[in-house]
Formats: C-alpha cells, sequence, structure tokens
C-alpha cells in the first residue's frame, strides 16, 4: 500500500454507491470541501503538534489507552522493528515466505521522527457503517542523513468505529461533518487544536482515533484498522518493502505485532504451477469472483472502486517491490520479459511475471469471466489492476489497466508520492534577526573559542558532544509561521551520517527541526545550512541540542517569511486519490441524511442533537463540543476552550475533567495556563497562572 494513500477496499466501500448517488441529489447548494484543510492535511502548523514519542505523542498515548503506563515511545516503536522477523534474512509467515526489514531503520531514535500528513478516509467506510472510515497519521525523519539511501514512512491507519451502526452510514455524519467544517475555518491555529482533539480526545460520542483498540486489525469485531511501514530499502536496485503490524492488547499490557500486509497477495499465487496450491487456489478464485458485475470490484471504472478481497491465507507477510526485474532463475520460477508480446514485459511486478495469458489455466478462467461480463479488458489488464490495489501499485513505473483506467505512474520505484521537501504558500520574506552563538542565556557541556570563520563574528561555540545544548534568548516573541533558518557551521565529524542537532523549544520538550551538518575539510571550514521551519506563535526561547559530537556552531539568522509551510505531495496521489476521495466526501454530505437524534441538528449549531448538551442555542452563537455557548472573544483567547469544558479525562471512555500542565482556558474574559493537574475554577488556586486579558 502506498504512502498516504490506499486503493483497497477489503469489504463494500461506500465509493461506488456516493458517487452514483451524487449525480442525482446533488443541489444547487451542494457542500464543497478544500481537499487541503479536510481531505489531506500537509500543513507544518498543524502537524507540528503530533508527535511519536512524548506524553502525548501517537505511540505513548496507544499503550496508555489501555493503561499501560509502563512502557516508553522508544520501547513501542523497537517492539514495532523487533516484531517484523526473529532473525536477519527472510523467514516464513502465514505459511508462506516473507519479508524481512534486512537491518535496523536509517532512523532508529523516536525523537527524530516528524507528521508529516493526516489524512481522512472516510471513502474507506463500509456500506453497511460498521465504521467510519480510517483517520490516519504518518510519520518520517525529519531529516535524512546525509549518506542515506533509504527512506521509512510509519503510517497509523485507525478505522474509527460508528457508535450508532444501528443507523448504518448516517451515524458517521458527525464525522464527515467536522471535515467538512474545516474548510470554513480559517485561523490555522483553530484548525490544530480542533484536529488535534479529533484524533486524542474524539468527537462527542466517538472515540479518540489515537488509541491501542483502532490498530487491532482483523482479531476483533468489528474489524480494527493498522500500523504499515512503508520502507525504500534501495536507490540503485529501487526497491521498496512494504509491512503492516497490529497493536496487541493483553490485559494492561500493549504491544506491536507483525502481521500480514492486507491485499499483498504472495508473488507465485499467480503460477499455475505454484509452490503453494492451496493458497494459489483461494488467490485465484477471488480474483474470477471479482469480474462478475460489471463497474465493481476489477471491473470498476474509477480508481477509487476498483477493489480485490484477497484471502487471509494468500496474503504475505512484507512485500518487496522494484523496477528492476531479475532475469534468470529466481525462488525456482524463470521469468522472461519480451516487449510487445502477450506476457509482461521486464518493469512488470512479480506477480505479474508468473502470470502468461496465453497459456495458463488461470489465463483462461479470467478470459471466461471476461467474457461472461461483456467485458473488452484482457487477463493482463486484470492481473495489472491486482497489483495496483496492492502496496507496489503506486511504485511501477508501467501499468496496463484498460477500460479507461489509467494511473500516473512515478519514473521509478524510488519515487514517493508523499515528499519530504516542503513550500511556502503566501507570505514573503522579511526581517532576518542573527544571534551570535555565544550569546546564550544557558548551556551545558559547550565552551567558546575564537573563529576562525572567513565572515567573522568573534567567538563560535564548540567542543560538542552528544547531549551538550544551547538556549537563546529571541529579541521579541515570534508570531506563528515558517521561517528559514540558517546555521554556520563546521563540522569534523567522520561517522558516515555526519554531525547533527535539533532546533526545538527551551527544555526540549517540542522539537522543531533537525539539521545534518555536512562535513567540513577543517574545524573552521564554515558552511552556511539553511531550513526553512515552522514555529508557534508566543515563542521567546529556543534551545539547540546536540545529537552527535565534533562539531562547532560561529552563529544563526532567523528570517521571517509570513507564509505557512506544508509538504508537497505529487501525482498520482494529488492528481488521481486525493480529488476522487473529494468526490465521495462530498457525495455523502449532499445526501439526504436521517431524520434520528443522532444526525440530526435542530438548533444548527453544529452539535447533533443527541451530543447536544445545550439545545435550543440562539443563531449564530460561539458553542463548545457539547453544543454550550462560550465566549466570543478575539485577541490571545481566540480558539482557547472555556472553563468548564475540560479537555482531558481520568480513564478511558470517561467525561472530560481536568486540563495537564501547560492547557491553556480562557475563563471571565482572560486567558489562564495549567501549572500542573487542574480540575479547579481558573484563577481560584495555585494551579492557574494568569497569561492576560483576552481582548
Amino acid at each position: 500500500m502506498t504512502i498516504g494513500s490506499s486503493l483497497t477496499f477489503k469489504r463494500a466501500s461506500i465509493s461506488s454507491a456516493l458517487i452514483l448517488l451524487s449525480t442525482i441529489t446533488m443541489n444547487i447548494s451542494a457542500v464543497e470541501v478544500d481537499t487541503t484543510k479536510s481531505i489531506f492535511i500537509t500543513e507544518k502548523a498543524i502537524l507540528n503538534q503530533f508527535r511519536l514519542e512524548g506524553e502525548n505523542g501517537v505511540l505513548e498515548t496507544i499503550a496508555k489507552s489501555q493503561g499501560d503506563f509502563s512502557k516508553s515511545a522508544q520501547v513501542m516503536f523497537d517492539s514495532l522493528m523487533d516484531s517484523s522477523c526473529t532473525g536477519a534474512q527472510d523467514s516464513t509467515f502465514n505459511n508462506l515466505p516473507s519479508q524481512c526489514v534486512f537491518g535496523s531503520l536509517e532512523v532508529d531514535d523516536v525523537s527524530e521522527y516528524q507528521a508529516i500528513s493526516l489524512a481522512n478516509r472516510f471513502d474507506l467506510a463500509p456500506e453497511d457503517g460498521e465504521n467510519c472510515g480510517e483517520y490516519r497519521v504518518t510519520f518520517a525523519p525529519a531529516s535524512k542523513p546525509i549518506a542515506a539511501v533509504s527512506l521509512d514512512f510509519l503510517i497509523f491507519e485507525a478505522k474509527l468505529p460508528n457508535p450508532n451502526r444501528s443507523i448504518g452510514l448516517d451515524g458517521c455524519r458527525p464525522v464527515t461533518d467536522f471535515w467538512a467544517s474545516l474548510s470554513n475555518e480559517n485561523n490555522i491555529n483553530v484548525r490544530a487544536q480542533r484536529l488535534h482533539d479529533f484524533y486524542f480526545n474524539g468527537l462527542p460520542g466517538f472515540s479518540p482515533v489515537i488509541t491501542a483498540q483502532n490498530y487491532r486489525g482483523e482479531s476483533v469485531t468489528p474489524i480494527s484498522g493498522q500500523i504499515r511501514l512503508n520502507r525504500r530499502d534501495s536507490i540503485i536496485d529501487e526497491i521498496w518493502r512494504f509491512f503492516e503490524f497490529n497493536t496487541q492488547v493483553n490485559g494492561n499490557s500493549v504491544g506491536i505485532v507483525k502481521t500480514t500486509t492486507k491485499e499483498n497477495a504472495f508473488d507465485d499465487l499467480a503460477s499455475d504451477n505454484s509452490a503453494f496450491p492451496q493458497q494459489a487456489q483461494a488467490f485465484q478464485a477471488a480474483v474470477v469472483d471479482a469480474l462478475s458485475t460489471n463497474g465493481k470490484g476489477l471491473l470498476a471504472n474509477t480508481m477509487s472502486r476498483l477493489a480485490l478481497d484477497v484471502p487471509a491465507e494468500a496474503e504475505t507477510g512484507g512485500r518487496r517491490v522494484s523496477n528492476k526485474t531479475r532475469f534468470g532463475n529466481v525462488a525456482g520460477k524463470v521469468f522472461v520479459g519480451v516487449p510487445g508480446a502477450d506476457i509482461f514485459t521486464p518493469s512488470s511486478s512479480e506477480l505479474e511475471q508468473n502470470f502468461n495469458q496465453n497459456t495458463s489455466t488461470f489465463a483462461s478462467r479470467i478470459q471466461h469471466a471476461l467474457t461472461s461480463s461483456g467485458s473488452n479488458l484482457t487477463p493482463a489488464q486484470v492481473l495489472s489492476r491486482v497489483e495496483v490495489l496492492s502496496c507496489g501499485g503506486c511504485h511501477r513505473n508501467e501499468h496496463n489497466l484498460g477500460g479507461g483506467l489509467s494511473l500516473e505512474a512515478p519514473a521509478s520505484a524510488i519515487f514517493e508520492m508523499h515528499s519530504l521537501n516542503t513550500e511556502i504558500v503566501g507570505g514573503s520574506t522579511g526581517t532576518t534577526t542573527r544571534i551570535e552563538a555565544e550569546n546564550f542565556s544557558d548551556q551545558f557541556g559547550t565552551q567558546a573559542e575564537e573563529t576562525g570563520d572567513v565572515l567573522g563574528g568573534g567567538q563560535n561555540i564548540g567542543f560538542m558532544d552528544r547531549g551538550d545544548w544551547l538556549t537563546y534568548n529571541l529579541p521579541e516573541p515570534l508570531e506563528a509561521g515558517a521561517y528559514e533558518f540558517r546555521y554556520r557551521v563546521a563540522s569534523m565529524n567522520t561517522h558516515i551520517d555526519g554531525a547533527k542537532f535539533k532546533l526545538e523549544s527551551a527544555g526540549g520538550e517540542t522539537t522543531f527541526d533537525i539539521i545534518n551538518i555536512p562535513r567540513s575539510v577543517g574545524w573552521q571550514d564554515y558552511r552556511t545550512v539553511s531550513r526553512t521551519v515552522t514555529l508557534p506563535a508566543g515563542l521567546t526561547q529556543i534551545a539547540l541540542s546536540s545529537l552527535t559530537d565534533a562539531w562547532n556552531i560561529n552563529w544563526f539568522e532567523i528570517v521571517s517569511t509570513g507564509g505557512v509551510e506544508r509538504f508537497l505531495i505529487k501525482p498520482p496521489l494529488s492528481t488521481v486519490f486525493i480529488p476522487e476521495r473529494k468526490e465521495i466526501l462530498e457525495a455523502f454530505l449532499n445526501t439526504a441524511s436521517c431524520t434520528s437524534p443522532a444526525c440530526t441538528d435542530a438548533d444548527s449549531d453544529g452539535v447533533f442533537d443527541d451530543a447536544d448538551l445545550c439545545p435550543n442555542t440562539a443563531q449564530g452563537a460561539n458553542v463548545d463540543t457539547n453544543g454550550c455557548v462560550v465566549p466570543t472573544t478575539g485577541g490571545i483567547c481566540s480558539g482557547i476552550i472555556a472553563y468548564p469544558n475540560w479537555a482531558h479525562n481520568d480513564f478511558e471512555g470517561g467525561p472530560n475533567t481536568h486540563m495537564n500542565a501547560g492547557d491553556l482556558m480562557q475563563h471571565n474574559n482572560q486567558l489562564f495556563q495549567a501549572n500542573w493537574y487542574a480540575s479547579s475554577e481558573p484563577g481560584n488556586d495555585a494551579a492557574w497562572s494568569l497569561v492576560g486579558a483576552c481582548q
């Protein structure tokens, strides 16, 4: 399965019905959504609050959701990697040969990963409303090492349970309305808070997205979500490896274990002479069954409707995809690629190479099914459709899908649809502030010396070791937005990946960026390294924390841009998948809904009646998630939760009862910050500090 996208529908999805229904029920005042706000979110100002590690990070939140307070994020992360294989070589999994994650990840420190996207996958909700689709967070290393050839994406794909299954998909309308409402919110800080609450606290009546129960896979009823690792293993051989994991809950203990990679059949199963005849029979029968109805399954005429339910016994424990075909005898199979012939070309997958539509019995069964359905597809095109639904679908550079379907495939398998590169949207270069390295307000482990930098600068800071840090006061509090940081650095670090350090908040609670330092020819041979980073409002201090030894810094500059920084996405994600998801969401939003209190809003305050604790709210009033009026204020209180609406609960499923240290709350037109666990009225005791007036 490809980063940031999924073409698979393990069970009947809503896409076919909704795309058809939209042509009937769409009206002049139809709801339209902004894909950058409601479908696929890549703005760093929003993503900065999603971390793998830390008290409010994804991994520890997953553990704590079941009462497991013993595991750190690093322990959870390591358990995920350890579960891939028991040894260094490929193994057997699900009674089929399986891929391993060879060696360790290129970046194995959990603190060095950053969130690069949030994905609304309501299009994956089943027709019966068993769940409300998948809601995803994707992480990748904040900075690839200089000598890196691999690239790792870790994707948390939670299936959100539908608490009102008795009314089907209508029970999911609070979720779809929530995502649609983000399109009308221009304040990025408000959207950031609302998305954080959706993922970590949940909508009224719904579970949070980030909880161990939502990643347990198909071992539970109703079926749950999964965690995926997509790894580019080699640029030279253009190899990707794909793995899938589930949370494992045993009482209060939470772990992460490897499972089969769903919708990915073992390559050998397309052959008439498969070494695994029982699994091959099941897989081939599933392919033929998916050719029974025009417009559905493998006969779909849009990418979103394309589907194949791969039998569990045919699924592999890890998928390897390469654009470099291996000729000759491979694992007992002789693969041949002859351009122009009716067998697959060298760019085809190993699944396809095990199949010859001119001679195989499997091909004859496919052709019989196609003829019965009146389809003009060829057996070879059917196998291409099977491949495009798998993890490797968007990492192959040729697809012959037929039937009017096309995929803007990348030039090679080194391609990723979701880039770690960013762009600045809006704004322009503003003021530049230079801070000399020796002008720190606090430090640990460093020393100053006279600099030999040709650009001057008095002294530089050097003698760095891992764990050393420097804290700097900023001339004035920063506004939220994107900034260019220019670091004047030198390094004689001899490690293959070079030296690196973190830009973080004072005290190290939040990491903003990780910077790699190119190797110099001498200790005073300085280079300027430029990085773009998105920072929150109100910062008065920043810190530099060393992740390695052997580097110097002379000065750094901060250049304001005034724009919004976001990660880049590429075709086919941007041109095929996201537009189709937008169409599906809008079709559902614009169809008639049920009349149950679970999906009606009598006072039009945006909170459905079954969750509205304050009915008959005045039109246009500012309300909280319970439908109760909160003060409408500007300035520093804009978007801040109001007393007595609490943000956190004391146990899973319980009511929200308190705020945590650092949380903000407004009360009586004043803004307060919690000093620790706080459940009292703001301003009444030492649990709160006054930040200032709201206006």
